[in-house]
């Protein structure tokens, strides 16, 4: 009897201290519930009511604990009316760990927060329960959207820095007509200030070169061009002679030379001609003054009166501008314009129309016509010095005109082309700056 009285006694002891046990861990439990830096719900797993939350969640979303005790979790505040809590907590029913990496609540006052929510299932005295927990995780989100804003401002402006390099190569390019191996040094100087100056020296250099170089070039063409002349009079005055001195006296072939001859000599004083007019664009150019287009164009007409009642030519304007400028080159490249017009007129009557155009702080001065046209493959060709599209015997001329007619219009500051089909006509539209 006093063996089992000693059994007794040490069950007791036994039993008291798993309560006691149980007592501990109950309050270590509750104490870190209660401090806890994350909010934490308790949600019973077949109705979804809220069984308690710790103090932390009250201070994240600003709802007391009795307006979460016993209620429903979609008819909580930030849960309230959305049908997608309902079909959280189903999902939360089924599954025993549930991760939302980012939930966006609302608060009581109307804040808006973002949260990380986790959820673990857990069975306590025979009750199926979820444990939630919900961590404040908006200034996270905040910093990583203000990092990721950074990050596309810094991509950006790389974008537009390589965009600029990118920009700058090729307008060298451009300017200075350099190969692929001076490209990569060009884009090199860019980001090495000192070797782009010294480049850009060397580069005023070459310009000033070549500008020397070019006026030279042209001073030569009119003097020899100029000195051409008087041998090549003395030529044709010679033949000439001949032909008057020996005339009747010739047999047919000695003729034909004497013909031939003759014929050459006008051909080359033409040539000659239109080269020194070319050289003259540069060499003997006046000063830009203020020029009435209207008057330049009246000049041009007078100068072609007969070529216009000849072929029998209808010509009509429409308003023309006051620019700075050249007038004699002006009237040169009206002149040229619409004798081209008259002469590539084919077998119809010429209808020529000249017009102007503001666009963009320049005027479009174009010259249109019913003639032959050409096919666009001939559109750059045509401006060339001594380009032909046709034989003699079918259009007379040197092909120096349209030369001419280009080189003005670059001294003018603008620039000149010309838009056709072939057998539809042509428009020759040529730029030139307003006048400020």
């Amino acid at each position: 009897m006093k063996s089992r009285g000693n059994l007794d006694g040490l069950g007791v002891t036994v039993e008291q201290s798993a309560v006691e046990t149980l007592r501990l861990s109950d309050a270590r439990y509750r104490r870190l519930f209660e401090t806890a830096q994350d909010g934490i719900l308790i949600l019973h797993a077949g109705t979804g009511q809220v069984v308690d939350a710790n103090p932390f969640l009250k201070d994240l979303l600003g709802y007391s604990q009795e307006e979460f005790l016993g209620r429903k979790l979609w008819e909580i505040g930030p849960f309230k009316g959305e049908d997608a809590s309902k079909i959280a907590f189903a999902e939360l029913q089924v599954k025993d760990r549930l991760r939302y990496e980012h939930l966006p609540l609302e608060t009581k006052d109307g804040r808006r927060v973002e949260v990380e929510f986790i959820s673990n299932a857990y069975v306590a005295d025979d009750t199926r329960l979820i444990h939630c927990n919900i961590r404040d995780i908006t200034e996270r989100m905040r910093v990583s959207q203000a990092l990721e804003e950074a990050n596309k401002e810094l991509a950006f402006e790389c974008r537009e820095k390589g965009r600029r390099a990118d920009e700058l190569i090729l307008i060298n390019e451009e300017r200075l007509g350099v190969n692929l191996a001076l490209k990569t040094a060009i884009k090199e100087l860019a980001f090495e200030c000192e070797e782009k100056s010294k480049r850009a020296d060397e580069l005023i250099l070459i310009n000033a070169e070549l500008a020397r170089s070019n006026a030279e070039l042209e001073q030569f063409a009119y003097v020899a061009t100029h000195d051409l002349q008087e041998p090549l009079r003395a030529v044709a005055s010679c033949v000439q002679l001949l032909r008057q001195h020996y005339q009747g006296r010739l047999d047919a072939r000695a003729e034909e030379f004497v013909t031939h001859a003759v014929d050459g000599t006008k051909r080359m004083q033409t040539l000659i001609s239109d080269l020194l007019a070319y050289s003259k664009i540069s060499t003997h150019a006046k000063a830009f003054s203020p020029v009435d287009c209207e008057m330049v164009l009246r000049d041009s007409l007078a100068n072609l009166r007969v070529a216009i009642e000849e072929s029998g030519a209808g010509v009509t304007q429409n308003s023309l501008p006051m620019v700075n400028g050249d007038s004699t080159q002006l009237t040169q490249l009206f002149q040229n314009l619409i004798s081209n017009a008259i002469k590539f007129c084919g077998e119809c009557s010429p209808k020529i129309h000249i017009g102007a155009v503001l666009k963009s702080g320049e005027w479009h001065c174009s010259v249109s016509d019913n003639g032959i046209g050409m096919e666009p493959r001939y559109f750059e060709r045509v401006f060339q010095v001594f380009q032909r599209l046709h034989t003699r015997k079918a259009y007379q001329g040197t092909g120096i005109g349209l030369a001419i007619c280009k080189k003005v219009a670059e001294r003018h500051g603008g620039r000149i082309w010309v838009e056709s089909e072939f057998g539809r006509g042509c428009t020759f539209v040529f730029t030139l700056p307003e006048q400020k």
